[in-house]
């Protein structure tokens, strides 16, 4: 028997892109906003940062994960932007975690399991030269929240920037987007502030 492999071709063609545009089932689930209050200390070898900089990167980390739009990252640099071998860095941010039925008093909204991917030069969140910092946040901040399957590869080489060495995989839990219909902040939704 001949197949024809022009025919057999579009039609693996047109299989494959009715199955790209069917999405991924995805897991939702009822949340409530947990606030962590994190500090600790950056020292790099070769990386090294203004404030801006480094306050930048870990708030657009922090949004990565799952955190909400109000996460504050602050340095010890006192109103100068100098560039800095060492920061002494505090976090103020909130994370959804599965809602617990008993606790009436913080507000409960949807959230989904997302998988998130920061590959070496793929990504729009870091750069060669931010390794070290990855390094720190892994550390320092991951272990306070919780997440799904984690896969990383992180390893720095000092004074060197290396792409293939940057990457790591996680299911993180984000919160669905709502459409509001007040400017206000959502109920329940108290002020971060920065650990002393």
């Amino acid at each position: 028997m001949r197949i024809n492999l022009k025919s057999l071709s579009i039609g693996v063609l047109i299989t494959s892109v009715i199955s790209a545009a069917i999405p991924a089932q995805t897991e939702i689930v009822e949340a409530q906003w947990e606030v962590h209050l994190i500090k600790f200390q950056y020292a790099g070898f070769s990386s090294h940062y203004t404030c801006d900089g480094v306050e930048s990167t870990l708030r657009r980390l922090l949004k990565l994960i799952g955190a909400r739009e109000d996460a504050r990252v602050e340095t010890n640099c006192h109103g100068s932007n100098e560039v800095k071998r060492f920061h002494k860095i505090k976090l103020a941010f909130s994370m959804p975690v599965v809602a617990d039925k008993t606790d009436l008093s913080r507000e409960v909204f949807s959230a989904e399991w997302q998988k998130v991917r920061v590959a070496g030069n793929h990504s729009r969140y870091l750069d060669s030269g931010d390794c070290e910092l990855l390094e720190h946040f892994q550390r320092y901040v991951m272990p306070h929240f919780y997440f799904r399957d984690i896969k990383k590869r992180v390893r720095c080489i000092p004074y060197r920037s290396d792409f293939n060495s940057l990457r790591f995989d996680v299911t993180v839990l984000k919160a669905l987007e709502k459409i509001d219909l007040e400017p206000a902040r959502s109920k329940g939704a108290a002020e971060l502030t920065l650990p002393e």
